[in-house]
């Protein structure tokens, strides 16, 4: 028993004395101290106690219950509420008449937090916080964490006014609110969130940082504490992030070699995924410039081409010398490794090696022996040819063509010479740009682009033929692969009444103009009517050897009743309009026949002046002999050929007419009569002449083949 109590117990014993008669005393009480909120059994020991009918203890905020009692052990228990004041009070006995003051100590139990209002601060303000909770008076210290301080408390036990300032570098995000007791320590976890604003970049330092270079950046604001990472653009890697305070963070990166050139924008990274950007915050500085490569690293002369220069910091680059003979025409596709320079050798440009000067905007570089000039070698020769084409089937008397497609696949513009060299070469001819029928043609070739040659085959004779058309490029010692040119004669189908070259002899020019004979187009035997089509025409003149403006005016006309040129049913009467002279000329008539695509009459006729009327003049494209009347013959034909057939060895059926000249021949050379003159020529002096099938070359083919022709014309 403590000396307090056994003082008491001195002093309460002569009460006891005087009152009763019977001794009563106490020896303990125990416990002596009562925690808050909490209900604790009291055992009080002593002799005489059986009497004792219950117990009080002063205050009035104590609550008893359970009380028993023997002559030497009462028991009973006090609930503490959570407010009840603490100190010492004084406990009664009753029914025996015991009192004792000071028998029991109220103190506060365990701290305990219930509340906290408000739940969230924020930074530079300082705020009342309203803690609830038990035996909140018996703190002596609260703590929030980092930058938040606690300046001052007012509690009772179930409510505690805490004033909590919060610094400006207080990190955001939940706070441990800690209560600490002299022998206790209450903790509420996330008790308070410290609420950050959006991060504010408002200072990079350094401010930038050279290509190549490793760095630590640091980055001044506020609320970076919010910032979960940085970006510095492209080319520019972040290798570590780390947030110092709300108001300081530093970023270690690494810039690299090719990474563009000028300011750049901060972009910050939330803890919520929100971006945030601050533009022209940082720049990236090019070095002094450097060159590690240059491709290629030989020029010749006469080159013009690209010279790609690698290093590092050539971007921006504004010279490019490489010294006497080498013209740089251009700087193109300039970046911070690699650049590329148009440039042009000149044939003269002095040979060896020569060194190359670069200015860009962090410096003048010099590399000595940094390119070699060599002789001037004249690019490879790439050409593509066909190595055959083909004419098709060709009527004998028509012509068929093929095109000779010559590709240059070099950098460098050729010129071809063409020549038939082997084979059947007299049936098979080139075309210049003349349109005149060869044997030899140039063409240019530029680099690039691809050039047809026509080749045109007249068939003699049925039967598969072909020549060999040699290419040579001039001034190279490459050899060009010969292509093979074949064509095939077949029987003919088409006739005309003009054997081809006709010889008109002298005619006389009358008021500038002399009618030539008249052209009449036939079938042969057995070939269906109204199958081939006259498409078009076209003509050639030189006179006297040379080119002229002499003109023929061509008037096809036909017999049938829509008008519709039909092959067989169609006459062309021509005139010749020019100065006198010798004309060599030949009308071409076009067909939809694949064999005969072309069919040529050649002439030759001597042109005199013979007055100013030609109304007395018999007209030379309807026989003289027929006095105009092209359907009456004045002389029949004999209806022999007076000629036999070439091909055969025997004699034509010849040509018949009818009386009626309707334009198609009653009996025709079956045979395919060419090489003959038929005599049987009637007032209308047509001669039968089989035509040969020609090619089923392309139009586009026959359209180059008559590209360039002096004074030709066409009409549909």
């Amino acid at each position: 028993m403590t000396a307090r109590l056994l003082t008491l117990l001195a002093g309460t014993a002569l009460l006891v004395l005087a009152s009763s008669a019977a001794a009563q005393t106490v020896t303990s009480i125990a416990p002596e101290t009562l925690r808050r909120d909490a209900t604790t059994e009291v055992i009080v020991r002593g002799s005489g106690l059986g009497a004792a009918t219950g117990a009080t203890i002063s205050g009035g905020d104590l609550v008893v219950s359970g009380f028993s009692a023997t002559d030497t052990l009462v028991t009973f228990d006090v609930g503490v509420g959570n407010r009840a004041a603490t100190g010492a009070r004084t406990l009664t006995l009753q029914g025996v008449g015991l009192e004792f003051a000071d028998a029991v100590t109220v103190a506060p139990g365990a701290v305990r937090i219930a509340t906290v209002t408000p739940s969230s601060l924020s930074r530079e303000t300082t705020t009342d916080v309203v803690v609830t909770g038990s035996n909140l008076d018996a703190v002596t210290g609260w703590q929030l964490g980092q930058g938040i301080a606690v300046t001052a408390a007012t509690a009772t036990a179930t409510r505690a006014t805490l004033s909590a300032a919060v610094g400006a570098d207080a990190f955001a995000g939940p706070r441990d609110l800690v209560a600490v007791a002299p022998l206790d320590r209450a903790t509420l976890a996330a008790a308070i969130v410290i609420v950050g604003g959006d991060p504010v970049v408002s200072d990079v330092s350094p401010a930038y940082a050279v290509r190549g270079q490793s760095t630590a950046v640091r980055l001044e604001g506020a609320n970076l504490d919010r910032v979960d990472s940085a970006s510095f653009g492209t080319r520019v890697t972040v290798a570590d992030f780390v947030v110092q305070s709300p108001s300081v963070a530093t970023a270690t990166i690494t810039v690299r070699d090719d990474a563009a050139a000028g300011p750049r924008t901060v972009t910050v990274r939330t803890d919520d995924e929100r971006f945030f950007d601050f533009d022209r915050a940082f720049s990236v500085r090019r070095g002094q410039p450097s060159i590690e490569a240059l491709r290629p690293a030989t020029l010749r002369q006469g080159d013009a081409t690209f010279l790609t220069l690698d290093g590092l910091n050539l971007d921006g680059t504004t010279r490019v010398d490489l010294g006497e003979g080498i013209e740089v025409v251009e700087i193109h596709a300039a970046t911070a490794t690699s650049i590329t320079v148009d440039v042009v050798v000149g044939r003269d440009a002095p040979l060896g090696y020569r060194s190359l000067s670069l200015t860009a905007p962090a410096g003048t570089l010099t590399r000595p022996d940094a390119i070699f000039v060599g002789e001037y070698q004249p690019p490879p020769l790439a050409l593509a040819v066909p190595v055959e084409v083909a004419t098709g089937d060709v009527e004998l008397g028509a012509i068929g063509s093929a095109g000779i497609e010559i590709e240059n696949r070099g950098s460098q513009d050729e010129t071809l010479d063409l020549l038939i060299a082997d084979g059947d070469v007299e049936r098979f001819f080139l075309i210049d740009a003349e349109g005149r029928q060869t044997s030899r043609v140039s063409v240019d070739v530029p680099a690039g682009e691809r050039v047809p040659v026509v080749v045109e085959f007249e068939p003699s004779v049925r039967g598969r033929t072909g020549v060999e058309v040699q290419l040579v490029a001039q001034g190279r010692s490459d050899a060009v692969p010969s292509v093979i040119v074949r064509g095939n004669g077949v029987r003919a189908t088409l006739l005309k009444s003009l054997e081809s070259p006709a010889d008109f002899g002298v005619l006389e020019r009358v008021d500038g103009a002399a009618r030539l004979e008249r052209v009449d187009t036939l079938l042969a035997d057995g070939a269906p009517a109204r199958t081939v089509l006259v498409t078009g025409w076209d003509w050639s003149l030189t006179l006297n050897g040379e080119p002229t403006d002499a003109v023929l005016d061509v008037e096809p006309t036909s017999t049938v009743s829509d008008g519709t040129l039909w092959w067989g049913s169609t006459d062309v009467s021509w005139s010749l309009r020019g100065p006198v002279g010798r004309y060599d000329g030949e009308l071409r008539l076009f067909t939809d026949s694949a064999s005969a695509p072309t069919v040529p009459v050649r002439f030759r006729v001597d042109l005199v002046d013979g007055g100013g009327d030609d109304a007395g003049s018999a007209d030379v494209g309807e026989d003289a002999s027929d006095a105009g009347d092209i359907g009456s013959d004045a002389g029949a034909d004999a209806g022999v050929d007076t000629t036999p057939d070439a091909d055969t060895g025997g004699t034509d059926s010849g040509i018949t007419d009818a009386g009626d000249d309707d334009g198609s021949d009653a009996t025709a050379d079956a045979s395919s009569d060419l090489g003959g003159d038929d005599s049987g020529s009637g007032g209308g002096g047509k001669k039968g002449c089989a035509s040969a099938p020609a090619s089923s070359a392309t139009p586009w083919l026959a359209a180059l083949a008559l590209v360039g022709a002096a004074a030709r014309r066409r009409r549909r």
